[in-house]
């Protein structure tokens, strides 16, 4: 996948996934990691996994980013599991209403710490401080945020496999379909 992709193995990698349309933050998530960059004084990558009509606008910003930062904007894609194992974080600064976002269990689920906005439906997911950062609005608070993580490995091995636990523990489908079941036995 790097090599399809064009990324180095060498390269750290930070994603975000989502339709890319006003209010889920693809703007942020560009500017955020290029701050984070210029900050840690490493190169990041910055996957921007998905498409909609704000893409040709985000194309424009992912060009005019400053620092040692690049990013790769691959369109939609149907594996975007495989893609966040690739990576060494996950920025999510949506502000619109998000219900129970798939995109943070599947960072979780494969171990990816995560960073994303304080909103009610990202809070099911994220537990601050323990398997990744509830942050935002701007984008500074994103950038410190994600560079808490990056720049300690040992905090992010910790959230990573906190991430892992709760993803298995709360979402995973031999614990949700039972639940289901019930429910709907109960309404029955």
């Amino acid at each position: 996948l790097r090599s399809e992709l064009g990324i180095a193995d060498s390269e750290r990698v930070v994603a975000m996934v989502g339709r890319m349309i006003p209010g889920k933050g693809f703007d942020v998530f560009l500017r955020s990691v290029a701050r984070c960059a210029r900050q840690l004084e490493r190169p990041l990558v910055a996957l921007a996994l998905g498409d909609g009509p704000e893409r040709e606008s985000l194309e424009r910003l992912a060009d005019s980013l400053v620092g040692p930062v690049r990013a790769v904007l691959p369109g939609y894609r149907r594996d975007v599991t495989a893609l966040l194992s690739l990576c060494v974080a996950v920025l999510f600064p949506s502000t619109l209403t998000e219900v129970l976002p798939m995109t943070l269990i599947e960072a979780s689920a494969v171990g990816v710490p995560i960073v994303c906005s304080d909103i009610p439906g990202n809070r099911e997911v994220v537990q601050d401080g323990a398997n990744g950062w509830l942050a935002g609005p701007s984008d500074e608070s994103y950038a410190e945020a994600l560079a808490r993580v990056l720049g300690d490995a040992s905090l992010a091995e910790r959230m990573a496999r906190a991430g892992r636990q709760a993803a298995l523990e709360k979402f995973d489908e031999s614990v949700v379909v039972p639940k289901i079941i019930s429910l709907y036995a109960t309404l029955v």
